[in-house]
């Protein structure tokens, strides 16, 4: 079964590796990306379902942000979310948007990290 991901992240290296890493495990997908919350607000709008790998660190909206918007406007169904990070242990603010998030790819991350996510995100949407 093919599986929608979309990657929000404003460096523009990162998708290009994410791609290949997926691309590599022979991943049955389409992948998408954007480069800010805004824009991926938009996508999920327009009725994106998947996998959505969330940036933290982000200029305007960051990733925490976004997502109280994706929970503000009820866009949730159909999406599991996976934190990408630079950053340590997530903050305190984010504990009441963590049942949204699916789990946390830390950078730099493997590709037995991604491929965690997209099992965790395949469990998740099928129920």
């Amino acid at each position: 079964m093919s599986l929608n991901i979309l990657l929000v992240d404003d460096d523009p290296t990162i998708a290009p590796v994410v791609e290949d890493v997926l691309n590599h495990e022979k991943v049955d997908m389409h992948f998408d990306t954007v480069a800010s919350g805004q824009a991926c607000l938009e996508k999920l709008r327009a009725g994106f379902s998947g996998l959505v790998f969330m940036d933290i660190m982000m200029p305007g909206m960051d990733g925490w942000q976004t997502i109280e918007k994706v929970v503000e406007e009820g866009l949730t169904l159909g999406i599991a979310i996976s934190m990408f990070t630079a950053a340590g242990d997530p903050p305190a603010q984010s504990r009441v948007l963590a049942e949204h998030v699916v789990n946390y790819v830390r950078k730099p991350f493997t590709a037995q990290q991604l491929m965690d996510a997209v099992d965790d995100a395949r469990m998740m949407l099928a129920h």
